[in-house]
């Protein structure tokens, strides 16, 4: 069996001359960029600090090679930005369409909140440039930076009238949680353009645990940020105020997801009195608003009954090791051996044509036959 899908999370960024010749001079300090010392190691700096080794790749797992997506260099981005080689690596996935998420996301963690605006609107408008006649099997997601709320409500009205239909923001805020009132006016203009609310993981204002306590535990760690974050729109209220709100936990898994919604709902029971009160159950806004992206999380998939298909959608986080291009077909069928075909199709690409904007699956797997 063929499935139709649509991957809500890939990844591509601008390469950096794009930044360098768009954002600002007095902020190129804060721009990510390469240096080779006399080691002889690569490392990418940002404001004159080495945050990562650029060592060289490994070679990819069996089933298909994801360094040569990449091309083993960073500063082409993550991926091939260019339309034409996304869409000819999705074709070999039979992946019909995606969400570019990511690019500029990594001025998220500057503390300097005109820095962010700067260097994430050069992001905005150069996705839009470059995406905008793929829009059938491309959407780009817009980066939104928070720390000036004013100025984000202006670029979401800004980002809506381009043809955005979904932006990313902090997975997990820690100078101003979601359930603050402050953010009320930006959830309003969110919820009256219909922008879809992509919540990352490691696109935050948190700064993620060190590389010196290993990948496995660095990861297992940022995942819990979808966690805190769901828990806190499901119970403070946030989305009984904006129910037309749509937010997708992107790369943090889903096995915690029936859990989350089963303990919110016996804590609001068990402690009514120290609970913010609430016209339903956390559980119920969590299954209004909430989606949660899955790669190969079968954890999550055994629990359907919890959590349903109506809250799901695939990624295959291409290019990303993680991820499961160029094997999509198979571990989608992995995943959802047994369940009913109406919720296979939910999963694969119904809902992800309803959050993003994109046509029916079956008319883009009719231009992708054609051509």
């Amino acid at each position: 069996m063929t499935y139709q899908i649509i991957s809500s999370d890939s990844h591509a960024d601008a390469p950096p001359e794009v930044y360098f010749e768009n954002v600002p001079k007095e902020f190129h300090e804060g721009i990510p960029h390469t240096v080779t010392e006399a080691d002889g190691k690569t490392y990418l700096m940002v404001r004159g600090q080495k945050v990562l080794t650029m060592e060289a790749l490994p070679a990819g797992r069996p089933g298909g090679p994801w360094q040569e997506v990449r091309g083993g260099q960073w500063c082409e981005g993550e991926g091939d930005w260019e339309p034409e080689k996304r869409i000819a690596h999705m074709d070999r996935d039979q992946t019909l369409a995606e969400v570019i998420q990511g690019g500029a996301t990594w001025a998220l963690f500057d503390p300097d909140p005109e820095l962010q605006m700067a260097v994430c609107k050069v992001w905005n408008d150069w996705a839009m440039s470059v995406y905008k006649p793929y829009q059938t099997r491309i959407q780009p997601s817009a980066t939104l930076p928070i720390k000036n709320i004013p100025a984000a409500i202006a670029e979401a009205k800004r980002l809506a009238a381009m043809g955005y239909t979904n932006v990313q923001m902090p997975i997990y805020p820690i100078e101003k949680s979601y359930r603050h009132r402050d953010y009320d006016p930006l959830w309003a203009v969110l919820q009256e353009t219909g922008l879809t609310v992509n919540l990352h993981i490691r696109s935050g204002t948190r700064k993620s645990t060190p590389f010196s306590a290993g990948r496995v535990h660095n990861y297992c760690v940022d995942c819990t940020d979808g966690i805190v974050t769901t828990s806190e729109l499901c119970s403070t209220g946030v989305l009984e105020r904006f129910p037309g709100l749509k937010f997708v936990t992107l790369e943090v898994g889903a096995g915690w997801a029936a859990w989350l919604m089963h303990t919110m709902d016996g804590i609001y029971h068990a402690h009514p009195e120290t609970s913010i009160t609430l016209k339903k159950l956390p559980s119920e806004y969590f299954k209004q608003s909430i989606f949660c992206s899955i790669m190969m999380d079968t954890v999550a998939m055994k629990n359907i009954d919890t959590l349903p298909a109506d809250n799901l959608v695939f990624s295959t986080d291409y290019p990303h090791p993680e991820g499961t291009w160029p094997e999509s077909q198979r571990r989608v069928g992995l995943q959802v051996a047994g369940w009913n075909a109406e919720d296979i199709e939910k999963f694969t690409h119904k809902n992800a044509e309803r959050l993003y904007g994109f046509p029916p699956a079956a008319e883009i797997l009719k231009t992708v036959s054609a051509a």
